[in-house]
């Protein structure tokens, strides 16, 4: 899951990926 959060960019929401460092 870790790894997504690397490729997840800001553009594409950055309230995902807060919620996956949680």
């Amino acid at each position: 899951m870790r790894i997504n959060v690397l490729q997840h960019t800001p553009n594409e929401g950055p309230g995902t990926i807060q919620e996956w460092s949680q």
